[in-house]
């Protein structure tokens, strides 16, 4: 891989220890965990540091090696007036926790950092792996000064954005979530950076069809719908403003609208959005505020990690609402959905094109109405069937190559 340096070319040793940071809560950063899992297969002993919040799915602990240092969080700051110099404090409370947690760890060969968020892990991050001797080593999600504006406008991005410039520059390697990430990364730091894409682990089965069926009848139990003759689409969610879900309402608005004109035979639908965030409260009031007999039924819902595959796989498909802040980023929902061999029905942006191929394994939308106009082809009483069936089968075979399959083609090179 030009532009960066392997282990191996720097001392001509395996990595045998490493830390990998999140300045996030644990449970809810798979993409860390499953880094963390890979390297714990592949013999290294690792120290999983982020925040406390969401259990860890169980089998990311299984191969034992992996120590989770779980750091109690400030509560993050919300918009509203003073919001850069509210997070200013959020960052340097978190700066204090982070540095003590890893401070404390012994020896390491290898420092992996998840960024976005990009303050202050990643200085955190680069300060141990320079006292150590260790590789300093940037998994981009996304870019942090994107994110930073959906809250607090233009304003504080260009500092923001020149700290990630700066410590982009220091990084030794860099693994990137899509190849547009991979340019906008040789951009910034000048180096190479490894396109390692989001995959389901291999725990991540499709469940019997008896478990399949309990979930799906309990979700429309706890949503007081009757379950037969209607359709369960499912939005995995973290309430985040980088996920558009007034579109799931709005779509539904437009469907209801064109109640009159649709078969009679046209089934009822559950959509729910599925996880939990900050924004959870503000979709749910104006979800409960639609009339109970509409066609389209929208709730939300949570699962624990463990019962997330089924959850998904009891869906009829799958609705990701991510807006990119940055275009660059890939939502980790669509290659859940991928795994669960769920149909995938998105909102269209030019990165997502690397994983998702409109009308083969998934649906692209760009609006309410093209959500609407997809979920009322899914329905259609006489193709909607085949049609789903069609996409089920592009799905599963996208999700066949699982998490561990890619790492090792992909990532192994880099970090070990």
């Amino acid at each position: 891989m030009s532009g960066s340096v392997t282990h191996g070319e720097r001392d001509g040793r395996r990595t045998r220890r490493a830390v990998v940071i999140v300045q996030g809560d644990l449970g809810r950063s798979p993409r860390m965990q499953y880094h963390a899992y890979a390297l714990a297969v592949n013999g290294v002993a690792v120290d999983l540091v982020g925040f406390a919040g969401t259990p860890l799915a169980s089998p990311v602990l299984a191969p034992g090696g992996i120590a989770v240092h779980a750091i109690p969080d400030s509560p993050s700051a919300e918009p509203g007036p003073f919001y850069t110099l509210r997070a200013a404090f959020r960052a340097l409370r978190q700066l204090r926790a982070l540095a003590r947690t890893v401070a404390a760890l012994g020896a390491t060969d290898l420092v992996l950092v998840q960024t976005p968020p990009s303050m202050p892990s990643t200085l955190v991050g680069w300060w141990h792996a320079r006292r150590r001797g260790a590789r300093f080593v940037l998994d981009w999600h996304n870019l942090g000064w994107t994110l930073f504006a959906l809250k607090a406008g233009r304003g504080g991005t260009a500092i923001l954005r020149a700290i990630e410039t700066w410590i982009a520059r220091r990084a030794d390697a860099h693994l990137a979530v899509s190849r547009a990430m991979q340019q906008s990364v040789a951009r910034t730091s000048g180096r190479d950076a490894a396109v390692v894409y989001d995959r389901a682990p291999h725990w991540f089965v499709t469940p019997d069809d008896e478990h399949r069926k309990a979930m799906r009848r309990r979700l429309f139990e706890q949503a007081g719908m009757a379950e037969g003759g209607a359709m369960l689409l499912v939005s995995p969610t973290s309430f985040t403003p980088d996920e558009d879900l007034h579109l799931l309402v709005d779509a539904a608005d437009v469907l209801e609208g064109l109640r009159g004109a649709l078969p009679r035979r046209f089934p009822r639908l559950l959509v729910l959005a599925s996880g939990r965030g900050d924004g959870r409260p503000a979709f749910e009031m104006r979800a409960h505020q639609r009339a109970r007999d509409a066609l389209v039924t929208v709730r939300t819902a949570w699962v624990e990690p463990d019962d997330y595959p089924t959850l998904l796989a009891a869906a009829d498909a799958g609705v990701c609402t991510h807006r990119s802040s940055s275009g660059l980023d890939l939502p980790m929902k669509v290659a859940d959905m991928f795994g669960a061999g769920v149909p995938v029905i998105a909102v269209r942006y030019p990165a997502l094109t690397e994983r998702v191929r409109d009308g083969d394994n998934g649906v692209l939308f760009d609006d309410a109405a093209g959500l609407a106009a997809t979920w009322r082809r899914m329905c259609a009483p006489d193709t909607g069937a085949e049609w789903l069936a069609g996409l089920r089968r592009a799905s599963a075979a996208a999700g066949a190559e699982r998490w561990l399959d890619g790492w090792n083609q992909e990532a192994k090179s880099v970090l070990i």
